[in-house]
């Protein structure tokens, strides 16, 4: 076993609970390594593979536009918060305009 935390080391007697823990760390990465083993002999159909590779950017997009809409809006609140004009009565809420895009 090549990790620090999972070194073949016995474990000290004073600590019997150790021994324990140290075997079951081992056997998670036994599992761990069997499944990664087994999951790199997968054979994916391309169209598949092309599919899931196009729902993986479309993700991705759809995470970073939310993020760019997420800081226009901080940057908006912040700056109205620096200019002393934010009010609990005024009608322009970024956040309605948010939830108009996605209803």
């Amino acid at each position: 076993m090549s990790g620090a935390l999972f070194s073949s080391e016995s474990p000290s007697k004073s600590n019997p609970s150790s021994s324990s823990s140290c075997a079951a760390m081992e056997r998670v990465q036994h599992m761990t390594k069997s499944a990664i083993r087994r999951a790199s002999q997968i054979e994916v159909n391309p169209q598949t593979k092309r599919n899931l590779q196009e729902l993986f950017v479309n993700f991705t997009l759809i995470l970073i536009c939310l993020l760019l809409i997420y800081i226009i809006v901080m940057d908006d609140v912040s700056g109205k918060a620096d200019r002393g004009s934010v009010s609990s009565t005024s009608g322009s809420d970024p956040w309605s305009i948010i939830s108009c895009i996605f209803i």
